[in-house]
């Protein structure tokens, strides 16, 4: 019997592929307004990965750790150990620590030759903290989160919350912030072959601060009232849309200090801690510690192995195979041990920034939404956030940067 041949189809190239990448203890969901409004618009030949291999403890593991699971998944979705053609073009949208997940991917890519078949095209990052979580001088009660972040990275979030603080480097060499954004580095590399944007809540981000999101060393919003601050022309949330240009002699003072002076404590902020306090421990009795449990064991069932990646790549007939192979070996980890002096953290996050600043050209565009809220869900308009449509914009304009 013979094969009908409607059964036989041409390998159709994707013209654009799209990758979504949601950050610590996320989901799918979390960038499903975005999904739905590339859906919406979505070219015939385009196709879009909303990561799911990343969901939820499994954040925990390290944002490296990550960035390979990724890379296997979208080795997956474009087939190409079928030999199934290169899609023509590739472009990035991560949320929060989902932005350094996917600088680290494209790494890993640049490592498999990726970007000699397939267009770099957007990169764009959404609250993410490319210099870090820890930013005592962004509120009057910053010290008491400051000294608090330590312990929760042990508790709360593992290896990619340790990552996060800067907290990694005495276990695994370089802190994995300051490789990322190292010039010689095959992640800079890779990231300056993209059109790259950087989406900052100017305000009101409770978890990732304006100027690590923004990669700035001041923030011109600090202390400003709403009132004061106008948006842009044709936009209501945004009120900055500016390319930052390579510095090439960029060069930080020797004592030059991302943490700004420390504003007085008044009583409200006082009051403020006194509330916060007990919905603190009770989130750490109700969600932290059966999280932690279940992130134990997850690390348990792995042998608290430390990825390898290698690859090989051959040209097929119909395009290139790519294998991606993940092995448990604790001895030959991504990143060697390069230095084990500890450096203060305001020290490497000047140098992250140096770094980035003097090696890539970026758009900044910063987001101001109205009210106390916290703003890091409103700027993508996170499930749970569908009573406040000022995200909406936000979503609206990165689908319309990765045209």
């Amino acid at each position: 019997m013979g094969i009908e041949t409607s059964q036989w189809t041409e390998p159709q190239r994707i013209r654009h592929l799209i990758i979504l990448a949601h950050g610590m203890w996320g989901n799918p969901l979390d960038l499903s307004e975005i999904q739905k409004h590339l859906m919406s618009d979505k070219h015939p030949e385009d196709s879009i990965l909303v990561s799911s291999v990343n969901k939820f403890v499994r954040t925990y593991d390290g944002i490296d750790v990550c960035a390979e699971r990724l890379v296997g998944e979208i080795k997956e979705h474009i087939k190409i150990e079928n030999s199934i053609l290169w899609p023509e073009k590739i472009s990035f949208v991560g949320y929060s620590a989902g932005g350094l997940i996917i600088r680290y991917a494209i790494g890993i890519l640049h490592d498999f030759n990726f970007f000699d078949h397939v267009k770099p095209h957007k990169f764009i990052t959404v609250a993410t903290p490319h210099l870090g979580v820890r930013f005592s001088g962004e509120t009057s009660i910053g010290p008491i989160v400051d000294r608090a972040l330590p312990f929760c990275s042990n508790l709360y979030g593992g290896r990619s919350l340790q990552q996060l603080c800067l907290l990694d480097h005495d276990k695994q060499g370089h802190e994995l912030l300051l490789e990322l954004s190292t010039p010689s580095s095959r992640f800079i590399f890779a990231l300056s072959l993209f059109e790259i944007s950087f989406y900052a809540n100017a305000r009101t981000d409770r978890l990732v601060a304006y100027r690590t999101s923004s990669v700035s060393l001041d923030d011109p919003y600090k202390n400003l009232p709403y009132s004061s601050v106008k948006p842009i022309e044709g936009q209501n949330y945004i009120v900055r849309d500016q390319i930052q240009y390579v510095e090439i002699n960029h060069m930080a003072a020797p004592h030059a200090s991302l943490q700004q002076k420390q504003a007085p404590i008044s009583a409200l902020s006082v009051l403020s801690v006194i509330l916060i306090v007990p919905f603190i421990v009770i989130q750490v009795l109700l969600f932290a510690i059966p999280m932690r449990v279940v992130a134990a064991f997850h690390q348990k069932s792995k042998n608290q192995y430390k990825p390898k990646v290698s690859s090989t790549c051959d040209e097929g007939a119909g395009g290139l195979a790519l294998q991606v192979n993940i092995s448990q070996d604790k001895n030959n980890s991504l990143r060697q041990a390069q230095h084990t002096s500890k450096q203060p953290q305001e020290d490497i996050r000047n140098i992250i920034h140096r770094n980035l600043i003097s090696s890539i050209q970026f758009r900044r565009i910063d987001c101001w939404f109205p009210g106390n809220l916290n703003s890091h869900g409103k700027i993508v308009h996170r499930r749970g956030m569908s009573l406040f449509k000022e995200g909406r914009e936000i979503v609206l304009n990165i689908v319309q940067t990765l045209k």
